[in-house]
């Protein structure tokens, strides 16, 4: 986009998604954003602390660190560009869309892997990686940004494969359907009950299915 000279005035995402457009937001250069990723999650082996895995298979204190170095104390709503992510609540089964508070908590909370990082606790709710419910978040932001020219993009990898970039690109208005959102209607809630000591592993092999489309 920078390239071909289009206007970025908004950002958001989900899982490592929302990192990279909390790189954006920050107002930082094509160079810079390459640099800081490379840095924090490629050279440095932020999932390294192995732990004994009763929420996650790391303890988190690397990606902690990472972040942090990375994105200091920087508030959301003092960044150069409007942003948002997304985290997927396990408490109530539904999504949670970050505009406010420390950018690197909300970060953390939509790249908490199922399984592999600690969820983030807040205001007594769990939260895990956003991709569980909405990991193509364009809903999200036309409903931030009605008059919005949305343009989105998904990378796809294998090992021994080239990678895939989709984009997707909706004039404003234009709900095409686009990404995924299985929250439930009208703030309804999961039924469904997990206990054990995997219980956030649990929840979110669940709360994919909790809409009316669910068999």
């Amino acid at each position: 986009m920078r390239e071909l000279g289009i206007p970025i005035d908004f950002a958001g995402g989900a899982s490592m998604g929302a990192v990279v457009a909390g790189c954006v937001a920050m107002g930082w250069d094509d160079a810079e954003i390459d640099y800081r990723i490379r840095k924090g999650f490629v050279e440095s082996n932020p999932l390294g602390d192995w732990n004994i895995p009763v929420v996650g298979m790391v303890k988190g204190h690397r990606v902690d660190a990472r972040l942090k170095e990375h994105f200091g104390e920087a508030e959301i709503g003092d960044l150069e560009l409007p942003f948002f992510a997304v985290s997927t609540n396990l408490t109530d089964g539904a999504y949670r869309v970050h505009r406010q508070g420390l950018l690197r908590r909300a970060l953390r909370a939509s790249i908490a892997l199922p399984g592999i990082l600690p969820p983030v606790i807040e205001q007594g709710e769990v939260l895990g990686d956003g991709s569980v419910l909405n990991y193509f978040p364009t809903d999200v932001m036309r409903e931030l940004q009605r008059a919005a020219n949305v343009v989105a993009a998904e990378y796809e990898a294998e090992y021994g494969r080239n990678p895939i970039v989709r984009v997707v690109a909706e004039a404003g208005g234009n709900n095409s359907g686009q990404g995924e959102h299985v929250q439930p209607p009208d703030g309804e809630r999961s039924d469904h009950k997990c206990v054990g000591e995997c219980e956030p592993q649990c929840r979110t092999r669940t709360c994919r299915c909790i809409g009316p489309a669910c068999p």
